[in-house]
């Protein structure tokens, strides 16, 4: 598994990945399907709709969780964010476990007072 430094993934390989990955790179874990299932409205997508933003859109905000596990922030709307937590398995080829997604507030992530 290489990994660019050494002995966890970067933010840099991260978006790096995202940008060449294709369906089959994806795994859907069960928890990811039950959480995507049980989210899903007229806002917030289904796990299908969850994988044709990550293969279509670049993540507004990328924040490292742990040695291979990063939290991707997708912006739906002015109101709606959309989280994307993934795992990192693979290098070569690339696989990425789609973990868990949740909605979140747009405005948590913007500081509108500055």
């Amino acid at each position: 598994m290489f990994m660019s430094n050494g002995d966890s993934y970067t933010v840099k390989d991260a978006l790096d990945y995202l940008s060449k990955i294709e369906i089959n790179n994806l795994h859907m874990t069960y928890h990811f399907n039950i959480r995507a299932d049980e989210r899903k409205s007229d806002i917030y997508p289904d796990a299908n709709g969850v994988v044709n933003i990550i293969l279509n859109d670049t993540p507004c905000g990328i924040l490292k969780q742990s040695e291979e596990k990063f939290k991707l922030i997708y912006n739906l709307n002015d109101d709606d964010d959309f989280v994307v937590i993934i795992s990192i398995k693979n290098s070569d080829p690339v696989r990425i476990n789609l973990i868990s997604c949740f909605p979140d507030e747009a405005k948590k992530r913007r500081r509108e007072d500055v």
